[in-house]
């Protein structure tokens, strides 16, 4: 999404959070390794479409109201954008492929690096 945007340009973390009882750990570690596996297979023209589309329709709310538009301007600011940021950004989405985003994801995502934390009691 619009917040991964240029993540390869820069190191980080990207982090998911569940809540499941102790006893379905295991099972919940097991679909994060599904997941991985079949991400980028399962990713097809659908659901590439749609997620271009959400992302797409989601620019109008940046302009809702007068807070979303200063929060616009100081985020554009901040980050030293240009003034026409968000019309390069929505050329970009445009035209980005699916090619593009599962060669984007396989770059990024490496379950070898996948480090798993559990927290809470043991039972």
């Amino acid at each position: 999404g619009t917040l991964l945007s240029g993540c390869s340009r820069h190191e980080g973390m990207v982090y998911l959070t569940a809540m499941t009882s102790p006893g379905k750990v295991e099972a919940a570690l097991n679909l994060l390794d599904d997941l991985f596996d079949s991400s980028f297979d399962d990713f097809n023209e659908d659901d590439f479409v749609n997620a271009k589309n959400a992302l797409l329709n989601s620019f109008a709310s940046s302009f809702f109201n007068y807070k979303n538009i200063v929060s616009a301007i100081i985020f554009m600011h901040k980050f030293g954008l240009s003034s026409k940021y968000f019309e390069d950004r929505i050329l970009s989405i445009e035209n980005t492929t699916i090619n593009n985003v599962k060669d984007s994801a396989r770059s990024v995502l490496d379950k070898e690096k996948i480090i798993q934390v559990v927290v809470g009691r043991k039972l």
